[in-house]
C-alpha cells in the first residue's frame, strides 16, 4: 500500500515541476519574441542609414553644378524604403554653398520611420567652375 502512495506522490511532484517550468518559460518566450522584433527594427534602421549615405554620396559625386534634388520609388529589400534628396542653397542669397538633405523613410508596425542626413557642398564661384572633385 505504501508503493501506491509513493506513485501518487511522484505524479504530484511531476505536475508541480511542470507548473514551475511553465511559469518560468512563458515569460522567457515573450522576451525572445521582443528581442527578435528589436533586432529586425535595428536591421531596417541600419539598412536605411546606409542607403541614405549612399544616395548622399551619389549626389555629392555629381559635383556642385550637377547636384540636384531627386526622389525614388519605394525599393524592396528587407523593407520598402522611399528616398528623397533635397538640394538647396545653404543660405538664401549666398552662392557657393549648397545644402544636401538625404531622407530615407519606411513603415513599421508603429508607423512611419525616417532618417535624414544633411551635408553641405561648396563650389560655384567660391571653388572655381569645376567644383569639388
Amino acid at each position: 500500500m505504501s508503493s501506491k502512495e509513493e506513485a501518487g506522490f511522484l505524479l504530484l511532484e511531476l505536475i508541480v515541476a511542470l507548473a514551475v517550468l511553465l511559469l518560468v518559460s512563458v515569460p522567457m518566450l515573450g522576451l525572445l519574441a521582443m528581442a527578435a522584433e528589436t533586432q529586425e527594427r535595428a536591421r531596417r534602421h541600419t539598412a536605411a542609414a546606409f542607403l541614405a549615405r549612399e544616395v548622399m554620396e551619389t549626389v555629392r559625386n555629381q559635383g556642385y553644378y550637377r547636384a540636384e534634388s531627386m526622389a525614388s520609388e519605394p525599393l524592396s529589400g528587407g523593407g520598402k524604403f522611399l528616398t528623397t534628396v533635397n538640394v538647396s542653397a545653404a543660405v538664401p542669397g549666398v552662392s557657393g554653398l549648397k545644402r544636401i538633405a538625404a531622407n530615407v523613410s519606411w513603415y513599421e508596425r508603429d508607423g512611419r520611420q525616417q532618417i535624414e542626413l544633411i551635408t553641405y557642398l561648396a563650389g560655384g564661384e567660391t571653388m572655381g567652375r569645376r567644383g569639388l572633385r
